[in-house]
């Protein structure tokens, strides 16, 4: 199980992670796996949001940052900026290339991703802190990690 800890629905960069996820779940699952996305929007704000059955996966509400503190996922340091690499870059042009634009702010703003694999016993075999909001496993690595 990919455990992925995003940011907020209005954050454009978690809606591209939701949608990278949602149109590869079938490379997910086909290497055995499934994936769960915790984020720290409210539920009532997700169901207005979003069609039921939009994504092919659960979604995990933590408005109150309860799990982020379980699995200690650090915010931004205070003061830090974020750096424009060549991987940041690429995928703010898909964001705008789907036409994602900033909605709701919710949650911890300067919240950092993480992501987390999980084995059959639900013990954690991989686990990796993102140093900034775009260092994220997307789909393609999630699968190679689950291999």
């Amino acid at each position: 199980t990919a455990l992925m800890f995003l940011r907020y629905y209005g954050c454009s960069l978690c809606r591209f992670d939701l949608h990278d996820y949602k149109v590869n779940y079938d490379k997910i699952t086909a290497a055995g796996g499934k994936l769960i996305a915790v984020i720290q929007s409210e539920a009532a704000y997700m169901k207005e949001e979003i069609p039921a059955g939009e994504y092919p996966y659960d979604i995990v509400c933590d408005p109150d940052c309860l799990l982020y503190d379980k699995f200690d996922i650090p915010v931004m340091a205070e003061g830090a900026k974020f750096e424009m690499t060549e991987k940041a870059a690429k995928i703010f042009g898909k964001i705008k290339e789907l036409g994602y634009e900033h909605g709701k702010y919710e949650g911890r703003e300067t919240q950092l991703p993480a992501a987390f694999i999980l084995d059959g016993d639900m013990k954690v075999i991989y686990a990796h802190y993102a140093k900034d909001m775009t260092d994220l496993p997307d789909a393609a690595e999630i699968v190679e990690l689950m291999k």
